[in-house]
């Protein structure tokens, strides 16, 4: 009897040393694909250094996960922006400097070799060019002083980026009210221009004339650009 209960015992004794040396050499070939999930991990044992490169996605960020702190310096780039992203609350107090605003202006004016411009009929009295950066609004100013020895003639003047003046945009003065004489009267106006594209751009003062010949003289223009992509808000 007690022949058959040591050989019992020996076969459970190898039995129990042959499972625990195979437990001891289970490897990746051996656990099935998708057998180790989630609540099989222990909290904190993914390290950085078990994430493959590329292997966080998009959708395994939890909203508001990535903070400041998470990022290294330079990381975000220009590319890295999508078009519109940046909005007013975006950009801390004083960010933006003069520096960073694409903006453009030019000054033009009658050279003073050319002396005063006689009106007869319909004349280009200056021009302003200005190579815009890209779309956007600009503003051209004109002001100078015109005269008339004969009394009742009317002048018109537009600021224009046609040859003529335009009857939607005249600045007209005359008639009745302006007598003939040699004084030299004031005279300014302004006038929006909003533009498609980059490139240059030339805006003309043209002014014509009812009756006789009269003079304009130091007839100044000076025009603003703004970039369309400035807004009060987002």
């Amino acid at each position: 009897m007690m022949r058959y209960l040591s050989i019992a015992f020996a076969a459970f004794s190898i039995s129990l040393i042959s499972l625990f040396s195979y437990a001891m050499t289970v490897g990746p070939n051996d656990i099935k694909t998708g057998a180790v999930r989630s609540k099989h991990i222990k909290y904190g044992q993914v390290k950085s250094r078990d994430i493959r490169n590329g292997g966080v996605r998009t959708q395994d960020l939890a909203d508001g996960s990535v903070t400041t702190a998470k990022m290294a310096d330079e990381t975000v780039t220009t590319a890295k922006i999508a078009a519109n992203a940046v909005h007013t609350t975006e950009i801390a107090d004083g960010a933006v400097t003069t520096e960073k605003l694409a903006t453009a202006v030019a000054v033009g004016h009658t050279p003073d070799t050319l002396g005063i411009n006689t009106i007869v009929d319909t004349e280009k009295v200056t021009s302003i060019t200005l190579d815009l950066p890209g779309p956007g609004t600009v503003v051209v100013f004109s002001s100078g002083y015109f005269k008339s020895t004969t009394a009742g003639t009317t002048i018109a003047c537009s600021i224009t980026k046609t040859d003529d003046t335009e009857n939607d945009f005249k600045l007209r003065w005359g008639g009745s009210g302006l007598p003939g004489s040699n004084n030299w009267t004031t005279f300014s106006g302004t006038r929006g221009f909003d533009e498609a594209a980059a490139g240059p751009v030339t805006y003309n003062f043209v002014c014509s004339a009812s009756s006789e010949s009269p003079q304009v003289d130091d007839a100044i223009m000076t025009a603003i650009y703004s970039p369309s992509n400035i807004t009060a808000g987002a």
